[in-house]
């Protein structure tokens, strides 16, 4: 009985390292960019039997350095864990807005007309008195007309 007890164990504990390592057999480095499309699970092996070592919020940047199957290995929080593909996305860095106006347009902010209102409905009935707009600090600005907040209103 002994003999069968201590085979026993030995194939168990057999199993115990080679389950593991048939996960890290497929695993590949990678370097990706991904961003979570739901709150998910991160777990210590690339299964749904894994351990949950963290829950990662949705929206949230991570960088996968491995895949094995459908799971990615990332950081989080300072642990090392695998979150599945299908809840996480390709990160698309936002796009820089070029049309950005980052120099106020060259018409002098300060001058005031001397017939026109001190406040306007909109833009278009702004820049009947003044085409090139209004920077701040000018009696017409108005940060509502400052779409942009680049201190130039109606440009």
């Amino acid at each position: 009985m002994k003999k069968i007890m201590q085979s026993m164990f030995m194939i168990l504990l057999s199993l115990a390292i080679v389950i593991p390592s048939a996960h890290a057999a497929d695993e590949r480095e990678i370097k990706a960019e991904i961003v979570t499309t739901d709150s998910i699970a991160m777990r210590n092996a690339p299964a749904k039997t894994g351990k949950t070592l963290a829950i990662v919020p949705k929206n949230t940047k991570l960088t996968a350095t491995a895949r094995s199957g459908d799971w990615y290995k990332v950081s989080y929080q300072k642990q090392v864990g695998w979150v599945p593909i299908d809840y996480v996305t390709k990160y698309v860095a936002p796009k820089a807005n070029t049309n950005k106006v980052t120099t106020a347009p060259k018409v002098n902010s300060t001058s005031v007309n001397s017939k026109a209102p001190t406040s306007f409905k909109n833009c278009t009935e702004l820049r009947k008195y003044y085409p090139g707009g209004v920077g701040k600090g000018h009696p017409a600005y108005a940060s509502k007309h400052d779409r942009d907040k680049d201190g130039w209103a109606c440009e």
